[in-house]
């Protein structure tokens, strides 16, 4: 486990870090006061972003639910889960981020409204980028998925629950606005400048 942190850290975590408006922290049972929330769980309670190492270099995104300390999340239609080597999704300002409709078959440009929008990258699968995406499930859960994007096209959402993975097609997209003006409070005296013209 110490040799995959590390090929994670050296291999994955400086470009993911790079990317503008968000960031993703080692996860280790604490949730940092900036995690991203994507809804709750069926007791009611937040659950997080979450992405780790699967065994064969796959990074692979899911749901991280605090009080297990893990992230649950898919592959070959199965459920797994990782409480070591996890990443989660954390910003600055989470207001910046929003969540839209997406389906199997819409164009990358027609969800990021003409590359307006970006989607949040969280992994790869066979050299095919994954990004992150939510539904909900019965008893009102919400659990986070894989979205598959091929040719620029999206395609299934994969997510994992009760020790079963299955697909979507319909779901909704995690998109981060660079475009959102932060507002900010400016701390300390008020400053008032006064502008003249002066006219000869």
């Amino acid at each position: 486990m110490v040799l995959t942190g590390v090929l994670m850290f050296y291999l994955f975590v400086p470009f993911l870090l790079a990317q503008e408006g968000y960031y993703w922290r080692w996860y280790t049972g604490n949730t940092p006061s900036d995690a991203l929330e994507p809804g709750k769980d069926d007791n009611n309670e937040a659950i997080y972003i979450g992405m780790t190492l699967h065994p064969g270099f796959t990074l692979l995104p899911g749901t991280i639910y605090p009080k297990q300390k893990k992230v649950v999340y898919e592959f070959g239609l199965a459920e797994f889960y990782a409480d070591l080597d996890v990443l989660i999704l954390c910003a600055k300002h989470k207001e910046q981020f929003r969540w839209d409709k997406g389906q199997k078959g819409m164009t990358i440009s027609e969800v990021t409204k003409n590359n307006e929008l970006q989607m949040v990258l969280a992994g790869s699968d066979k050299s095919r980028p994954l990004y992150i995406g939510r539904t909900t499930i019965p008893r009102n859960q919400t659990v986070i998925g894989k979205i598959l994007v091929t040719n620029d096209t999206l395609n299934f959402m994969w997510v994992a629950q009760s020790g079963e993975g299955w697909s979507v097609t319909d779901y909704e997209v995690l998109l981060y606005d660079p475009r959102f003006i932060v507002k900010t409070e400016c701390l300390g005296n008020n400053i008032t400048i006064n502008i003249f013209n002066n006219h000869n």
